[in-house]
């Protein structure tokens, strides 16, 4: 996700059809990831998730990024899919 000031600001929630979890309410866009990765994470439909923030002008051409929450990086994520691999190989 880019890093910008949009990522990190609340943003409001409504729906006409279904109801808003509590939590997603004035979440940013980037807690917003961070509370759907636990939450799907918690029901077993995914082993780890990722969520990286890089900004725009330095991300692509430089490789900065930033990663919120570390039980939802690259590290965590590349660690367990490293893990399956070798279960699957032997």
């Amino acid at each position: 996700m880019e890093d910008n000031e949009t990522a990190h600001s609340p943003v409001s929630a409504s729906s006409k059809h279904f109801p808003i979890f509590q939590e997603f309410e004035d979440a940013s866009y980037a807690e917003r990831y961070q509370i759907a990765f636990r939450k799907v994470i918690h029901a077993g439909l995914y082993d780890a998730t990722a969520l990286i923030l890089s900004p725009e002008d330095k991300g692509y051409t430089e490789g900065v990024y930033s990663e919120p929450n570390p039980h939802y990086g690259l590290r965590q994520l590349t660690k367990l899919l490293a893990a399956k691999v070798v279960t699957l190989a032997s």
